[in-house]
Protein backbone atom coordinates (compact mmCIF):
# COMPACT_ATOMS: atom_id res chain seq x y z
CA UNK A 1 0.00 0.00 0.00
CA UNK A 2 1.43 3.48 -0.92
CA UNK A 3 0.21 6.96 -0.25
CA UNK A 4 0.94 10.27 -1.78
CA UNK A 5 3.44 12.39 0.32
CA UNK A 6 2.25 16.56 0.63
CA UNK A 7 5.66 17.35 2.22
CA UNK A 8 8.31 15.48 -0.87
CA UNK A 9 5.29 14.86 -3.44
CA UNK A 10 6.02 11.32 -3.79
CA UNK A 11 4.49 7.87 -3.68
CA UNK A 12 5.71 6.36 -0.49
CA UNK A 13 5.20 2.77 0.85
CA UNK A 14 3.41 2.55 4.16
CA UNK A 15 5.94 0.09 5.32
CA UNK A 16 8.84 2.29 4.35
CA UNK A 17 7.54 5.67 6.90
CA UNK A 18 8.13 2.78 9.72
CA UNK A 19 11.20 1.77 8.74
CA UNK A 20 14.57 4.21 9.01
CA UNK A 21 17.48 3.36 6.67
CA UNK A 22 21.06 4.37 7.13
CA UNK A 23 22.12 6.61 4.09
CA UNK A 24 25.71 6.73 3.56
CA UNK A 25 27.90 10.06 4.89
CA UNK A 26 28.36 11.31 1.43
CA UNK A 27 24.59 11.19 0.89
CA UNK A 28 22.65 14.78 0.17
CA UNK A 29 21.09 16.11 3.21
CA UNK A 30 16.88 15.82 2.24
CA UNK A 31 15.46 19.74 1.90
CA UNK A 32 11.53 20.80 2.68
CA UNK A 33 11.24 24.28 2.59
CA UNK A 34 9.03 25.67 5.88
CA UNK A 35 6.30 26.48 2.99
CA UNK A 36 5.77 22.59 2.86
CA UNK A 37 6.09 21.39 6.36
CA UNK A 38 4.13 24.14 8.17
CA UNK A 39 1.51 25.58 5.66
CA UNK A 40 -0.06 28.80 7.17
CA UNK A 41 0.86 27.05 10.62
CA UNK A 42 2.75 29.15 12.86
CA UNK A 43 3.54 26.00 15.10
CA UNK A 44 4.16 22.85 14.27
CA UNK A 45 4.41 19.68 16.99
CA UNK A 46 6.80 17.08 15.81
CA UNK A 47 6.72 13.66 17.40
CA UNK A 48 9.97 12.01 17.89
CA UNK A 49 11.37 8.57 19.96
CA UNK A 50 8.14 9.27 21.84
CA UNK A 51 8.85 12.94 23.15
CA UNK A 52 6.83 16.04 21.64
CA UNK A 53 8.52 18.67 20.39
CA UNK A 54 7.33 22.03 18.98
CA UNK A 55 9.02 24.22 15.57
CA UNK A 56 7.69 27.90 15.74
CA UNK A 57 7.77 30.16 13.34
CA UNK A 58 8.35 33.86 15.49
CA UNK A 59 7.24 37.03 14.19
CA UNK A 60 10.43 38.18 12.81
CA UNK A 61 10.48 34.86 10.99
CA UNK A 62 13.25 32.67 12.80
CA UNK A 63 12.87 29.27 13.30
CA UNK A 64 12.57 28.13 17.00
CA UNK A 65 12.17 24.11 18.19
CA UNK A 66 11.52 23.56 21.59
CA UNK A 67 11.13 19.86 23.80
Amino acid sequence: MSYHDPVTGLETSTAATHTLQAQPESAPAGRVSTTALMGARAELEIEHKGEIYRLRITRAGKLILTK
